[in-house]
């Protein structure tokens, strides 16, 4: 299996009114960005600051060998895993342990999220082979991590439904 380690971290474009342009429409309350690992919400279940307006939501992710280029990210949908407006970058290791060098960020618009509606994310990463820049192989199968994600409205108190 692919090492990974859960950074818990959760990032939230916020843009809050101080004079600025932002091009979204206005929500009626504060909102946080919260988001876990299908399967592990009691122990990765994290959310952002309440902001007057959330634009994006960044789901990252620490890894001990290097993604593959051809990685992937799809939401759920009634019609099955689709593709969207979702980004996937994949970066070094600034943030992350020693021991998993390589970071994954998937940005999703907060267009595609609900208040208290959960919307599946799921990072895909094809089977992949090569060497470490000291020379050692390293060789993993194809994996899959689901993560969760919602809009909660301040004062909310309970976590966004896991599915």
């Amino acid at each position: 299996m692919f090492a990974r380690r859960h950074a818990a971290v959760l990032m939230a474009s916020a843009a809050l009114c101080a004079g600025a342009f932002v091009a979204t429409p206005a929500q009626a309350a504060p909102l946080a960005a919260c988001q876990w690992i299908d399967g592990e919400i009691e122990s990765s279940y994290t959310c952002s600051a309440y902001a007057d307006v959330v634009k994006t939501v960044e789901l990252i992710e620490c890894w001990k060998f290097p993604p593959a280029p051809r990685s992937y990210v799809r939401y759920k949908t009634s019609k099955g895993w689709v593709s969207g407006d979702m980004t996937l970058r994949i970066r070094g290791s600034k943030g992350c342990f020693d021991t998993h060098p390589y970071k994954t960020i998937v940005t999703v618009p907060t267009s595609m999220l609900g208040e208290m509606a959960t919307t599946r994310i799921r990072l895909v990463m094809p089977a992949h082979s090569g060497v470490h820049d000291d020379s050692t192989s390293y060789d993993y199968g194809k994996t899959v991590v689901t993560y969760g994600a919602c809009l909660v409205p301040e004062g909310t108190t309970d976590y966004c439904p896991a599915r």
